[in-house]
């Protein structure tokens, strides 16, 4: 249990990290996610963050194996 508390509240602080305006993110290599203009980072090597960024808030839509995506 403590496992979990402790990898939900590190992908937390990175997703806070991640929504620093000063930084730029590249969309994704996928064609698909890349056409509805989805950005990728990966976490950790193991997950990939599919999100959509706006000037006021980061919206997360997918949090997958990086195994799982096929570029």
């Amino acid at each position: 249990m403590a496992t979990a508390e402790n990898f939900a509240d590190g992908i937390y602080d990175y997703f806070v990290k991640l929504s620093d305006s000063r930084r730029n993110h590249a969309i994704c290599r996928d064609p698909e996610r890349a056409f509805l203009g989805y950005k990728c980072i990966s976490y950790k090597k193991r997950y990939t963050i599919v999100f959509l960024e706006t000037n006021t808030e980061l919206i997360i839509c997918e949090f997958i194996p990086s195994k799982n995506v096929h570029w």
